[in-house]
């Protein structure tokens, strides 16, 4: 295959995975809703990842990495996953309320400005890369975009009649549910 059909390929992968990642936060609200608890949801999706990416090890025969490999990685890589786990509950909270345009946003803004960051200083094994007038200028633009589309946001939700009920509203009004108004991690009501 070409060098130009496979980067070609990679970067409709990369827009479409873009648009399943925007897809996430509603779905994964709405499962919060359906189990009545936002961390069986979380525990849900990672079960559900857990054997999807089994499946996938299995048909491919993916190897099991030595413990010698193991033992030699840097204990941050562990992280990742927890990484992955804070990112699904603060969906779950932040898109009800938030809508997906802002929320998937904001996330971009955290991503471009910590991007940055960990290139211009080498983290996380990185080959430096410092911070010029161009990716700074890049990073603007992508915070000054973010922000006009978080701004068209907070002004249609302050006319009436032009927002959907939320999905926490949804899951308050359904009787089946109504036990889970006030969803709880670690006893603190959330907001």
């Amino acid at each position: 295959m070409p060098t130009g059909w496979l980067i070609g390929g990679l970067m409709v992968a990369a827009i479409l995975g873009g648009a399943l990642i925007a897809a996430q936060g509603p779905i994964y609200a709405r499962m919060a809703v359906g189990l009545g608890n936002p961390i069986t949801a979380t525990l849900m999706a990672f079960l559900i990842a857990t054997c999807a990416i089994s499946l996938v090890a299995i048909i491919t025969k993916a190897p099991m990495p030595d413990g010698q490999a193991v033992r030699t990685m840097p204990p941050w890589v562990w992280l990742g996953a927890l990484v992955g786990v804070y990112q699904v509950l603060v969906s779950i909270f932040a898109v009800p309320r938030l809508g997906v345009a802002p929320f998937i946003l904001l996330v971009i803004v955290g991503q471009i400005c910590a991007s940055l960051l960990y290139d211009h200083f080498g983290l996380f094994d990185l080959k430096i890369r410092p911070v010029n007038v161009q990716a700074m200028l890049g990073a603007t633009l992508v915070i000054i975009g973010a922000l006009l589309v978080i701004w068209r946001s907070i002004l249609v939700a302050r006319q009436p009649g032009q927002i959907k009920p939320s999905i926490a509203l949804i899951f308050c009004q359904n009787r089946r549910e109504s036990r889970l108004r006030n969803l709880t991690i670690g006893g603190k009501a959330s907001p």
